[in-house]
């Protein structure tokens, strides 16, 4: 049997282990590089989402005041007998140049992060809170149906049906109201933790 010179096998695990090394540090980087890719899109991806918010946040804070006094108007109609429940809206539309108003709140990034996996690289809690609060939304979005199947109810027509409509309305515009305040507590607990994640919003700045 053929021996090896002095030295070559010394010389054999230095290159194997070289090897092994090399490549063991290869796929150390590649993982590096791929999880910070994945936060990277996680944290892009949490800033749109923050931008919706606070749209979401501010429309729902113009709407409160009109919703509030069109529950306010409404109340002033309880008992009342002679007057059709379309015709009650009419007037209060008239007084308040606006009616009821609704905000129409979305969230596409939440959608579109939860239908390309993106989710998995935010934050725990504040996926929590929009998995949660997709639900409220839904909510929200029955309860303004039902108003809105109220307002062009066929016995809206009838005087006689009047009391039992507001009655009706005045549950669910406060369902509604209550409702869209919750909402916006979630939101600002929400943006309060996306601040720690993301730090303060950068607004665009124009040239001039």
């Amino acid at each position: 049997m053929k021996k090896l010179p002095a030295g070559t096998w010394r010389t054999l695990v230095l290159e194997f282990l070289s090897i092994v090394t090399g490549i063991s540090l290869a796929l150390l980087a590649n993982d590096w590089h791929r999880d910070w890719t994945s936060r990277k899109r996680g944290k892009e991806s949490l800033e749109h989402i923050r931008r919706e918010i606070m749209r979401n946040y501010n429309d729902i804070e113009k709407t409160l005041p009109r919703l509030e006094e069109a529950l306010d108007l409404l109340k002033e109609y309880q008992g009342v007998t002679d007057k059709a429940m379309v015709g009650v809206l009419s007037e209060i539309i008239q007084k308040q140049k606006h009616g009821f108003n609704f905000p129409l709140l979305q969230h596409p990034s939440w959608e579109t992060a939860k239908n390309t996996g993106t989710v998995k690289f935010m934050d725990a809690g504040v996926a929590r809170d929009l998995s949660r609060l997709e639900i409220s939304l839904n909510l929200q979005e029955k309860r303004v149906d039902r108003l809105m199947n109220l307002i062009y109810n066929p016995e809206a027509t009838d005087p006689e049906k009047t009391s039992g409509l507001i009655t009706i309305g005045l549950i669910l515009a406060s369902d509604e109201l209550y409702g869209l305040r919750e909402v916006n507590q979630t939101y600002e607990r929400m943006l309060r933790r996306m601040e720690t994640i993301l730090g303060p919003v950068k607004y665009p700045t124009g040239d001039g």
